[in-house]
């Protein structure tokens, strides 16, 4: 009888039991030696590198976005400080603005979000 340590290296008979459970020995997805190497003029070169420069203005964009939120931020913070009471009329209508350009901030970035993702699940499809 082998140690019992040993036991775990060998397969499980479980497996044998119940044919749901067999491990696949073919891969499902192509590996990189059987796709063939995108050429210039190949279409799978031209979307790998126009998925990448999308992605390089969407990562500009967000840090954009993130400047100005913390910039919109802070102005917020010093109405605060300067008038000390958000309902005075003048700090209300600072701050109703600041939450206007904070919406168009927020839509800005949902946008990048949705074509991001339209982005990914077209290099699913395309790169399957």
């Amino acid at each position: 009888m082998p140690p019992i340590y040993l036991l775990f290296l060998l397969p499980s008979f479980s497996c044998i039991e119940n044919p749901h459970l067999q491990v696949s020995s073919q891969p499902k997805l192509k590996v990189a030696d059987e796709r063939p190497i995108p050429t210039i003029g190949d279409t799978n070169l031209d979307d790998l590198t126009y998925g990448r420069l999308r992605a390089v203005r969407r990562a500009k964009e967000h840090i954009r976005i993130v400047r100005d939120a913390s910039q919109l931020l802070y102005e917020a913070q010093m109405i605060l400080l300067e008038f000390s009471d958000p309902y005075h009329p003048t700090a209300n209508i600072l701050l109703w603005d600041i939450e206007a350009r904070m919406e168009i901030l927020v839509d800005e970035f949902l946008a990048l979000w949705a074509e991001e993702i339209q982005d990914r699940a077209f290099e699913l499809r395309q790169f399957k």
